[in-house]
């Protein structure tokens, strides 16, 4: 401890010495200090031990919270990722049934301008194309 180091060695011809207030002064000074360091340290060390604690229990929470909005995280890009595919795979589909439901549109119409077809063969392919 540092206030020690200046603390006055026993001895009767220094003990005079101190009987000035400058002395006096200092060593109550330094006594003073002493009960500060003291005090410090006590405090350091009992919001070292609490603190210390909470913000460990604190950090590991975080951590797993961390974690856990990380898999939500890769979970949902997964969604997005699925819900891509299927919306390619929709449109592929829808057009398709588009190109297909334009040939049956084109074939009863070139059906519906032959002359040659009767009246029953256009309403039965027309029938089929609803």
């Amino acid at each position: 401890n540092l206030s020690k180091k200046y603390q006055p060695k026993k001895n009767s011809r220094e003990e005079d010495e101190y009987k000035y207030t400058s002395c006096r002064a200092f060593l109550m000074t330094l006594n003073e200090l002493n009960d500060y360091a003291g005090q410090h340290e006590v405090m350091a060390e009992d919001l070292t031990t609490h603190i210390i604690c909470e913000l460990t229990r604190y950090i590991q929470e975080l951590k797993a919270e961390r974690k856990s909005h990380f898999h939500d995280g890769h979970r949902a890009q997964q969604h997005i990722e699925n819900s891509w595919k299927q919306l390619e795979s929709s449109k592929r589909r829808f057009e398709r049934d588009c190109k297909e439901a334009d040939r049956a549109q084109q074939y009863f119409d070139k059906i519906d301008a032959d002359i040659n077809v009767t009246k029953a063969d256009v309403e039965k392919v027309s029938y089929r194309l609803t």
